[in-house]
């Protein structure tokens, strides 16, 4: 599932292997695997019409609901790379 500011507003996200935690994410999917981040400080893409990103990618990332209707977290497990 892709979640995005829309579907789960305030949640972090950790990297439970390093225990770091996870800042400018802007999308998380589940399914595939990635979690899309922005660079600090912000980078202009070169047209000039948004923000430049990066995906992380991870073996798995499970959504931590905590008795809400939406996530308050996610765990991350297994980096694998950035692009």
């Amino acid at each position: 599932m892709l979640y995005t500011h829309h579907n789960a507003a305030g949640a972090t996200v950790h990297d439970v292997d390093t225990r770091e935690r996870l800042s400018r994410v802007m999308e998380i999917d589940t399914k595939n695997g990635w979690v899309k981040v922005g660079y600090s400080p912000h980078r202009i893409s070169p047209d000039g019409k948004g923000v430049l990103t990066r995906r992380i990618r991870f073996r798995s990332i499970y959504p931590i609901f905590a008795g809400q209707g939406v996530p308050v977290m996610f765990h991350c497990y297994g980096r694998r790379d950035a692009d």
